[in-house]
């Protein structure tokens, strides 16, 4: 594999932006206040870090390990990319209580904590499977802000299956409900042990709808209402919408699919499925000819996060966990937002659709990396158990409560009502995670990897300014067709 690296060059090149692993890990990689605060002291660590390595650095094996519910009789060092500075506020705070619990809890294994890395949000995938593969000698452990891409790592080789832990660790996986236990696992095994749940949805700024002669708790029902709400938001001093991180959800509400992949592991490409065509034509009529998103389109997260908190842009793509660290830079409070869930669209409301429509949820996850040795293993899945126990969730609800700290997430548990994790958030905000939750759907391809081709095609289909969507489509699955599919059809029969 290109580009891989030492466990010291990684430490090297480990960054400081991304603050506060556990909950706080949601955020994406952008620039506000608190996190400027935080840099300096994160280098120190860091610098700590690599010198502790230098001299430490230990042969890494890939011997699959049989666990033992015995504590460490000799002590065992870990590295894990959860690293939260003291000086942390908002849900992440809570990782330094855990961590302090830990560490009371098993004094023969010493956690040594690493800064999540200083790439952006499109990188991190990229940034992972460097980190975590065979000859890197990465983390011992790594917490996922994204279930999704948790699977992409399992599917690519680079994670530990979880299942001879969890009756040792974490017996309470029973209890995790089905649904999540399933975006929790690929090929039948586990790999991520679940966190918080969440789902995107999307907030509009109250004051400009009432500007635009909406009622303020207005909600869109359906495409239509959604397109006429955006354009009446836009005008002179702010946009109506971002589309590009929020088209993909429209077109899981929309029973549209990229790829389906069947119980032999054939995978079939569905590119230029009507529900996409709609979907990406919903968005392209928003953006041709009169320009209802923002001036371009097509930065990077970063830039148009820092275009929302400035009141640049009226609907965002959100997760509710984002509360806490949002506002610091922005000239609103929450109270000013309606929460809702991406609506229906034109095929779902048909009820004929590619795959189930439905909300794509997110689930904070821990998982552990392959390529270390049994021991060191063994410790890092007493640790991830550890911290996402339900237990700690427990004490994590009360802590929320008792330091008043807002954000909207849900329980992998059963045995806990979702509402144990949220606090502060509107009242109005309440019912929208439970129903998206309800309606929620899971990857229906987790073997496909194509998803650049398609990347590309919609990036050329949106910048046009005179498209066939579908032929385009249809162009960017031959693509993908000759120079993935077919490969991997031909490995998979071979075996």
């Amino acid at each position: 594999m290109a580009n891989r690296i030492s466990r010291r060059r990684f430490l090297k090149v480990a960054g400081v932006a991304a603050a506060g692993a556990g909950l706080a890990a949601c955020a994406p990689q952008t620039v506000t206040v608190v996190v400027t605060q935080q840099v300096e002291k994160q280098v120190e660590v860091t610098k700590e870090v690599k010198t502790l390595v230098t001299t430490e650095v230990q042969k890494i094996v890939t011997a699959t390990p049989i666990p033992v519910a015995v504590a460490p009789s000799k002590r065992i060092r870990i590295y894990v990319n959860d690293l939260t500075p003291d000086n942390t506020t908002g849900p992440g705070a809570y990782t330094l209580v855990e961590q302090k619990e830990f560490d009371a809890a098993y004094p023969n294994i010493d956690v040594v904590h690493l800064p999540w890395p200083n790439v952006t949000v499109e990188k991190r995938k990229e940034y992972w499977i460097t980190a975590l593969s065979a000859d890197s000698g990465g983390p011992s452990a790594v917490p996922f802000d994204n279930a999704d891409l948790a699977m992409e790592a399992a599917r690519d080789g680079i994670l530990a299956e979880l299942d001879p832990f969890l009756p040792l660790y974490f017996k309470e996986w029973s209890d995790v409900m089905p649904f999540i236990q399933q975006v929790c696992s690929y090929n039948g095994k586990v790999y991520c042990i679940p966190g918080a749940v969440e789902a995107q949805g999307y907030v509009v700024r109250n004051d400009y709808l009432k500007e635009a002669g909406f009622d303020q708790r207005y909600e869109p029902k359906d495409w239509p209402e959604f397109a006429d709400m955006v354009k009446k938001l836009t005008n002179s001093k702010h946009q109506g919408i971002m589309w590009n991180w929020i088209y993909g959800q429209f077109m899981s509400m929309n029973g549209g699919a990229q790829a389906i992949e069947k119980s032999d592991k054939t995978i079939e490409l569905h590119y230029a499925a009507k529900e996409n065509v709609e979907t990406l034509k919903f968005f392209w009529d928003l953006l041709h000819p009169t320009n209802y998103a923002t001036k371009d389109p097509f930065e990077d997260f970063g830039a148009l996060l820092n275009d929302f908190q400035q009141g640049n842009v009226a609907v965002f793509p959100f997760f509710p966990s984002w509360l806490n660290w949002l506002f610091g830079a922005a000239k609103f409070q929450p109270e000013q937002l309606n929460y809702y869930a991406n609506p229906l669209g034109p095929s779902a409301i048909a009820g004929n659709t590619l795959v189930k429509p439905g909300a794509s949820l997110n689930c904070l996850t821990y998982t552990l990396g392959k390529h270390q040795k049994p021991e060191e293993m063994d410790a890092a899945a007493r640790y991830i158990c550890f911290m996402y126990s339900l237990d700690q969730h427990k004490k994590q609800a009360a802590w929320f409560k008792d330091n008043e700290i807002k954000g909207m997430f849900a329980s992998p548990f059963k045995s806990s009502d979702w509402t144990q994790l949220s606090y502060g958030v509107p009242a109005w905000w309440a019912p929208t995670l439970p129903k998206m939750i309800s309606d929620g759907v899971v990857n229906p391809a987790p073997d496909y990897a194509g998803g650049t081709y398609w990347d590309k095609g919609v990036d050329s289909i949106m910048r046009a300014a005179s498209v066939n969507i579908q032929v385009e489509l249809q162009k960017a699955e031959n693509t993908c067709k000759t120079e993935w599919l077919d490969q991997y059809t031909q490995k998979l029969k071979s075996g």
